[in-house]
C-alpha cells in the first residue's frame, strides 16, 4: 500500500495566482499524497530523515490524504513526538474531517498545531520564530 502514497518536500509555496515564491529559511513544507498507511508513514519518515535539512519548522500538508489507519498513526505519533523533542514546530493543515477526527483521538495534538489554513501556518510559524 506505501507505494500509491508520495511524500514532497517544499522549499516555495503556491500562492492563489500559483506564483512560486520562497518559503522563509528554516520552514518545510511535506506535502502528503495517497492514504497514510504503516508503510507509507514510513516512507515519509525516510524522507524526513534524508533531507539533511534541520528546519525549525515543519509544516505537513494532508490536503491530498484521504485517511489514516491505526498503523500510520502510530508511525505520524512518533515522527511528530522526535520533531517537537528537538524544538521543532510542527503544524499540520489542510487535513479532511476524518483524518483530523483521527489525529484529536492521539497526543498529536498536544504537540503539533492543527491548522486547516496553510498561509496562518506559515504565518505563525514566522511569527514564532522570528523570521521576516
Amino acid at each position: 500500500m506505501s507505494d500509491i502514497t508520495q511524500v514532497n518536500i517544499f522549499e516555495t509555496q503556491s500562492n492563489n495566482d500559483n506564483i512560486i515564491t520562497n518559503l522563509p529559511k528554516g520552514i518545510m513544507i511535506y506535502e502528503i499524497t495517497g492514504a497514510l498507511f504503516f508503510g507509507a508513514a514510513q516512507t515519509f519518515q525516510e524522507a524526513l530523515k534524508h533531507s539533511n535539512q534541520k528546519p525549525k519548522a515543519i509544516i505537513l500538508n494532508f490536503k491530498n490524504v484521504p485517511l489514516i489507519d491505526a498503523t500510520g498513526m502510530y508511525r505520524l505519533e512518533v515522527i511528530v513526538s522526535e520533531f517537537q523533542r528537538e524544538g521543532t514546530l510542527i503544524y499540520i493543515t489542510e487535513f479532511s474531517p476524518t483524518v483530523k477526527a483521527e489525529i484529536i483521538k492521539t497526543s498529536i495534538s498536544h504537540l503539533a498545531t492543527l491548522q486547516p489554513n496553510l498561509s496562518f501556518c506559515i504565518n505563525d510559524a514566522k511569527e514564532k520564530l522570528k523570521i521576516d
